[in-house]
């Protein structure tokens, strides 16, 4: 009885070898698309990305042109800014808004371009899976920091006179663009966790 309990549980624990390999190759098979899974759940999976290779490609150019022209009036609300603390008379308070909005916004614009980067090169793979939970919120949190200062920066300068009409232009476009940025990126992390979601439950039902 003693070598066939054995028997039976080496038989078992090799079961359990081969369903986590198998498991594990059905995970690890390279469905990998050419952006990472923030900037476009769409082109994120190699097969979606290759059958509908238009939309992603649109996908993705709609996302970064956002990214590109939020980076472009950050940086023409900094400019403003500093405009104004140098004036005379010089309106200092709007200048460290402006700095720290533009510092959040560099460092979450500075993972994507990086993860993207190092996505397209194979270097490490920017799924759900693989990428670190932390730089995610570091995207996504950076970004609603960087908002939240960009709307100190238009708010604190209604009804002051050092304020030039470019200013409020800049700094309400610039917020425009960044709340539509905030909103992709978190629309193609939900996409992206829902399509894996999905795989799972269509991987482990039973043929």
């Amino acid at each position: 009885m003693g070598k066939d309990a054995r028997d039976s549980l080496a038989h078992i624990g090799k079961e359990a070898r081969d369903s986590l390999v198998a498991r594990s190759g059905r995970k690890h098979t390279k469905n990998i698309g050419w952006a990472p899974y923030f900037v476009s759940a769409l082109a994120s999976k190699a097969d979606l990305a290759e059958s509908n290779m238009i939309m992603a490609a649109l996908d993705v150019i709609a996302h970064v042109s956002i990214w590109i022209i939020a980076l472009i009036f950050e940086a023409m609300v900094f400019s403003e800014a500093d405009n104004m603390r140098k004036a005379n008379p010089s309106d200092t308070r709007t200048w460290p808004f402006a700095t720290a909005s533009l510092v959040m916004f560099i460092i979450p614009a500075s993972v994507i371009i990086i993860s993207f980067v190092a996505h397209i090169f194979n270097i490490v793979e920017s799924t759900p899976d693989s990428f670190l939970p932390f730089l995610t919120a570091v995207v996504e949190g950076g970004l609603q920091v960087s908002i939240l200062f960009t709307l100190v920066c238009m708010l604190y300068t209604v009804g002051v006179n050092t304020a030039t009409p470019a200013w409020r232009d800049y700094t309400i476009t610039l917020l425009v663009m960044k709340t539509m940025a905030a909103s992709l990126v978190n629309a193609n992390v939900r996409r992206s966790l829902n399509m894996n979601h999905h795989n799972e439950h269509q991987g482990d039902s039973p043929l």
